[in-house]
């Protein structure tokens, strides 16, 4: 039941659930593995933003490429808020092209911190790889739906850091045949809590993932 009362403790710990069945084609090429460490907000009011968010962040990267004009194939992607790992295959003839967009959109997302994480890192490994990945629609879709959750603060209080209502990417598992997306809300504003779940819903029809909202109030 939502509720308008405020309070200084998040009224609503929501898991967001996102999943989707796909389908897999064979692979002959070389894979880059893209690995972010210690992607960190320095705090509430950077939680939101790219550079605070593995998963959020490996997704303007791959958005980058596609931008860019190069199929993305996704053979796995993993991770969290503060690490995230990706495996995609690559042609090897634009093997330098593409691992210089991924260097260049990691360096471009953290100059846009007034003051960047130090210890964040880009790792670029490359491998031969012959084996499944999933196809190119199914890999486009996730990475748009990646791209165009919400991931940011709604009616943050001005004089409270505890009193605000957020959406976070929390995990990522994409492995085989199924893909899984878990976001975390934090919610005071019932306005805030439908129009998040409103928009959540309307991606999630538009890409045709699965979606599951487990609510909780916090005690």
């Amino acid at each position: 039941m939502l509720t308008y009362e405020v309070s200084n403790k998040f009224l609503y710990n929501n898991h967001i659930e996102l999943s989707k069945r796909v389908k897999q084609t064979r692979s002959n090429d070389v894979c880059l593995e893209i690995h972010l460490y210690q992607i960190q907000a320095r705090g509430v009011d950077e939680a939101h933003l790219e550079y605070g968010n593995a998963i959020k962040m490996m997704a303007r990267i791959l958005k980058k490429l596609l931008f860019s004009g190069f199929p993305v194939s996704i053979c796995e992607w993993n991770g969290d808020e503060s690490e995230c790992e990706t495996v995609i295959p690559v042609k090897s003839t634009f093997l330098e092209d593409e691992k210089r967009i991924i260097e260049e959109t990691f360096q471009d997302i953290l100059r846009e911190a007034d003051n960047t994480n130090e210890k964040s890192e880009l790792v670029i490994n490359e491998f031969e790889f012959k084996g499944h990945v999933m196809d190119k629609k199914d890999s486009r879709d996730l990475i748009n739906l990646i791209y165009l959750l919400p991931n940011h603060c709604l009616g943050k209080s001005h004089t409270s850091q505890a009193t605000f209502s957020a959406c976070l990417m929390k995990d990522i598992r994409v492995n085989g045949g199924k893909l899984q997306l878990i976001m975390e809300g934090l919610n005071q504003y019932s306005s805030s809590v439908e129009e998040l779940y409103a928009h959540i819903c309307t991606l999630a029809y538009l890409y045709q993932f699965e979606y599951q909202i487990e609510e909780k109030e916090d005690e």
